[in-house]
């Protein structure tokens, strides 16, 4: 009886997906422990070979560990042996070898999972799809679908070249094999690989009156995913399953509670509420594991969200889950902080830059985070060329973004060019929620810096238009113009000149004065949305309309708050209860949306106008007050605080405030703080049918923008 080292080199690399070229093994890897296989009787001749693959191992000369392992399997027909052998062959790339070792061990035990799925690999490598499935359906016969997916998760921790390979072929089975889920998964892969959308479909066998349950679950991995499943969903009970999932979300919603109103009202309340818990996505939950913005695998030290879409919910839906759930913007703001350390910037979307209305309108609800860590990336992003906000060099040094002139006509949807003009009104709103973050940290340099960015969306205002509008690189406005127009890429973004005009949330006051003060800018707004939407051109995204308004898109979903600041708020009240009685429930169901809800963006208005306040300008802790469709509301924010709204006389003809209380005293403006109900708070509201023309109307009563010395750095 002998007792002899054993080389467990492969054993371990196939479990992880070992491929063909992978880093020499380690020092400690190439000093394999002892190992006490069962002592099988050797001849001096078997065991001088096993001594001699044991030396050249320990030396690294694993060619000639493979041949005297493949000559002592041979001689001796021990399975051991043969699957060290096999093992070692398919680590070193030798399929036809790995192959004939395999089928060594399958003579000896047939039915060997590992050997299966050697002999599928290497048949595989070799090209041989038919002979794979022949083991293949072995495999599945002997070990079921559990093992097909331990083969098929090696796809992802192979070399570039063999993971094609591999993929592909065991794509090509799927449809040989069209109940086997883990090959659609391999197909979901192989689609990634060619630059194609991945995905799958079932089909089921059915009759007329069958009933089919599916249970399904995603993750980084074929591993992940399963373990999600046989935790989560354990069994096959729809009905608990179901029971449990209201229950979550019962215990969630029903942090708001809300009477009055209408049935039809009450459930697209929660309808949209619901909705506005689209995004971000839960990427994996603390302690699992996740592939990190440079594919490598970590494990979450916190609950790790994907992306926000911040040019979509960046505007309201942040604002709405920073009120309810504090804790999950906490690990919102941490996965987007990992994130950007990874990447080295902080994610963006299309031409905004407005993460930084996710830290900032934290910060000033007072949620706890660490951001002065976080603001080297936010002011990276704003200061860096070779960053995400696209054209920053022209920006900054001009003060707007030029845009070409397309050839033909830029109406139609995906015309070219780099929506400058819009590009800059985005850019310098997050410019003013910079300079704000930066006064908060006491870098005054900052603060003076991006402050003057934040008035460079005057640059791109036409006096003589009395519209924004795209300008060439040597200055001149674009024309020939028509502010009707969509003209999606370029000079705007999804939207038309009448629409991208409002597009500076940050300094209301300030764009009043461009177009001419007070008076002037109701009677733009009032046009706005008095005039017929008429263009030429196709927009695809703008739905839903009210004269020049498009509620189905978010350029301008903020423009109902503004009179607001123009001494006009009962018309801010009349337009929402207008675009919640009509934009909302429009469909055939009476339950849909006027457009899009991009990922919660067009449900949160909804929930939070529904409730009497919106958050206009994100970045900021001002709400600003539209009309209440329901007689009481209960928020409960977080910490356990309470957030009460009464309105007396509420109806749908008594749209319009009469009066107003906070916390029992008398209000007049309309809006407020997020401090004056961060420790809980009662909003009163006396409604009635006819216009109060005198409430929130007086110049003292405007909210703070950018203009006013007050609204500087707060």
């Amino acid at each position: 009886m002998t007792r002899f080292l054993f080389l467990p080199l492969c054993g371990v690399l196939l479990l992880n997906g070992c491929a063909s070229k992978t880093p020499a093994p380690t020092a400690a890897e190439s000093q394999p422990p002892a190992a006490n296989p069962p002592a099988p009787s050797y001849d001096s001749e078997t065991l001088s070979d096993l001594l001699v693959a044991e030396v050249a191992a320990q030396r690294q000369s694993l060619g000639v560990t493979l041949a005297y392992y493949s000559q002592a399997a041979r001689s001796t027909g021990d399975p051991q042996v043969i699957s060290q052998a096999a093992q070692l062959a398919h680590y070193l790339e030798d399929h036809q070898q790995a192959l004939a070792l395999s089928e060594l061990w399958l003579e000896q035990e047939p039915a060997n999972e590992e050997a299966l799925q050697l002999a599928i690999l290497s048949e595989i490598r070799l090209g041989n799809i038919d002979a794979a499935s022949r083991y293949l359906d072995t495999l599945l016969g002997e070990h079921g679908g559990d093992a097909l997916g331990r083969l098929v998760s090696q796809a992802r921790g192979l070399d570039a070249q063999g993971n094609r390979q591999l993929v592909q072929a065991l794509a090509q089975l799927s449809d040989r094999y069209p109940d086997q889920a883990p090959l659609w998964y391999a197909r979901a892969l192989w689609l990634e690989q060619e630059g194609d959308y991945a995905g799958a479909y079932v089909t089921y066998q059915t009759r007329p009156g069958d009933k089919v349950l599916v249970r399904m679950a995603h993750g980084t991995s074929y591993e992940q995913a399963t373990q999600r499943l046989r935790q989560e969903l354990p069994g096959w009970d729809f009905a608990a399953v179901r029971a449990a999932a209201r229950s979550a979300w019962d215990r969630l919603l029903g942090r708001v509670q809300v009477s009055g109103g209408t049935a039809k009202q009450r459930s697209l309340f929660y309808s949209t509420l619901f909705q506005s818990f689209a995004s971000p996505r839960l990427i994996a939950q603390k302690g699992e594991r996740f592939t990190d913005s440079n594919g490598k695998v970590q494990v979450a030290t916190h609950d790790r969200y994907g992306p926000v879409p911040f040019w979509d919910t960046g505007r309201n839906q942040i604002v709405l889950l920073a009120l309810m759930e504090p804790d999950v913007v906490q690990d919102i703001m941490q996965s987007e902080y990992e994130m950007a350390q990874e990447k080295g910037y902080m994610n963006t979307s299309f031409h905004g830059d407005n993460a930084v209305f996710l830290y900032l309108g934290a910060w000033k609800r007072g949620i706890p985070f660490d951001y002065a860590g976080v603001w080297p990336y936010l002011r990276k992003n704003a200061t860096d060329p070779k960053g995400p906000r696209d054209y920053l060099a022209e920006y900054d040094r001009q003060g707007w973004i030029a845009d070409i002139m397309p050839q033909g006509n830029p109406s139609p949807p995906y015309a070219g060019g780099k929506a400058g003009a819009a590009t800059t009104l985005e850019y310098a709103w997050d410019d003013h929620a910079l300079a704000d973050y930066a006064a908060r940290l006491g870098k005054t340099e900052d603060q003076r810096r991006f402050l003057q960015r934040a008035g460079n969306y005057a640059h791109v205002f036409d006096h003589s238009t009395g519209f924004v509008r795209g300008r060439t690189a040597d200055g001149k406005w674009i024309a020939p113009f028509d502010p009707q127009e969509p003209y999606y890429n370029f000079m705007m973004k999804e939207a038309s000149g009448w629409s991208t005009l409002w597009l500076a949330p940050h300094d209301v006051k300030g764009l009043m004065t461009l177009l001419g003060g007070r008076e002037a800018f109701n009677a733009k707004l009032d046009a706005f949305f008095s005039t017929p939407y008429t263009p030429k051109g196709i927009c695809r995204d703008c739905t839903g309309l009210i004269g020049q308004y498009v509620h189905g898109n978010q350029p301008d979903q903020q423009v109902p708050y503004y009179y607001d600041w123009s001494g006009q708020p009962w018309k801010t009240q009349a337009l929402v209860r207008r675009i919640l009685n009509d934009m909302y429930g429009s469909d055939a169901a009476g339950y849909g949306y006027a457009g899009m809800d991009d990922q919660g963006a067009t449900s949160s208005w909804y929930a939070m106008s529904a409730m009497g306040f919106y958050p206009v300008d994100p970045s900021s802790d001002v709400y600003m007050i539209g009309s209440p469709i329901f007689d009481h509301v209960r928020l409960e924010m977080g910490g356990g605080k309470l957030l009460e709204i009464d309105a007396r006389n509420n109806s749908a003809a008594n749209i319009y405030i009469q009066s107003m209380t906070l916390n029992g005293k008398p209000w007049t403006k309309p809006w407020f703080r997020h401090a004056d109900i961060k420790k809980g708070a009662r909003i009163s509201f006396v409604m009635g049918p006819k216009p109060n023309r005198t409430w929130g109307s007086a110049p003292a009563d405007m909210a703070p923008s950018m203009s006013d010395a007050a609204g500087q750095g707060e």
